[in-house]
């Protein structure tokens, strides 16, 4: 008698259990995806409101923080956790568990005005766009129906050359401190550059397509990537260099720097020679990017009751 009501006991028991994990499991999943839908769902004038309320930021020399009751009307539909404000970033906080979050971010220059989310929630963090002050502006530093698109960054610097059919536009950072991308330079493009893109990119060995490159000794440095996406979005099929060199892309370099304008040449070559020196040389690992996407992409740690993220629902 004693054993039977052990058991039913033991089994209530598991069934509470499982039935309160469930319950914490739809509750955190139904929180979350909330929390996206609120952001994905707001007005235009409501973006217009964030984005005048973030505009003040740029006067701000310090950090504020608002928590419950403080936080600013104009954010309240969101229901956040917290609002954070520094010179030219607002950041909402959505939601966060375990090392799992979902922001909400302002950022404002002097020439425009960006909001969008981002979160970890599926390993490598993802961001959306939702709103932009100038539309055509976005358009002018990111125009589609690219032929490819060299995007070469170092620890103080990144930049962009957007070869089109009819220019190259070289895009990136004015050098001021917390400056936004813009258009630095643009040089037309005939029809005897354009064969010479053109046979630059057919000689790039496909071997090399989805691939990177890296010295896995390095911490800093610099990187480059080759993107043959219309509209410049990074895809498995890019080139990947991470301090590292390959004479497989040297001639579209070389004709991009050619035809492109002459204040900005690409020169990623020389600057990883600057990496190196005749006693020491990296050690170069390959893989593909899918592969180093993957391993760069560590689950965030949650509590060990929440399995519908392990699930990837």
């Amino acid at each position: 008698m004693k054993t039977k009501r052990l058991v039913t006991a033991s089994v209530a028991l598991v069934v509470i259990v499982t039935f309160g994990v469930l319950v914490a499991n739809v509750i955190d999943y139904v929180t979350f995806h909330r929390a996206i839908a609120r952001v994905t769902r707001l007005a235009p004038v409501d973006f217009v409101a964030i984005a005048d309320f973030s505009k003040n930021t740029l006067k701000n020399q310090g950090f504020a923080q608002y928590m419950e009751e403080d936080i600013p009307s104009i954010f309240q539909q969101l229901k956040p956790r917290s609002v954070t404000t520094i010179r030219g970033l607002t950041d909402v906080s959505l939601y966060t568990l375990g090392e799992v979050y979902l922001e909400l971010r302002i950022e404002t220059s002097r020439s425009n005005q960006h909001i969008f989310y981002f979160t970890n929630s599926t390993g490598r963090q993802i961001s959306k766009v939702l709103w932009h002050l100038k539309p055509e502006f976005v358009k002018s530093i990111s125009p589609n129906g690219r032929l490819v698109t060299l995007q070469e960054w170092g620890l103080h610097y990144q930049r962009q050359w957007i070869v089109l059919p009819d220019r190259i536009c070289v895009v990136g950072p004015t050098g001021e401190l917390g400056s936004e991308d813009v258009l630095l330079a643009s040089t037309p493009l005939d029809q005897a550059g354009l064969k010479k893109i053109e046979d630059a990119l057919q000689a790039v060995p496909p071997a090399l397509r989805g691939n990177i490159i890296r010295a896995t000794n390095v911490a800093d440095g610099v990187g480059l990537r080759i993107m043959f996406s219309a509209d410049g979005v990074p895809k498995a099929d890019d080139i990947a260099l991470s301090n590292a060199w390959s004479a497989g892309v040297k001639p579209l370099l070389d004709a991009v720097s050619e035809l492109g304008p002459q204040k900005y040449p690409v020169d990623f070559a020389q600057s990883v020679t600057r990496e190196t020196t005749p006693t020491w040389q990296p050690e170069i690992v390959v893989r593909s990017l899918r592969e180093d996407d993957a391993m760069a992409s560590r689950r965030p740690k949650t509590p060990l009751w929440c399995l519908w993220r392990a699930l990837q629902l």
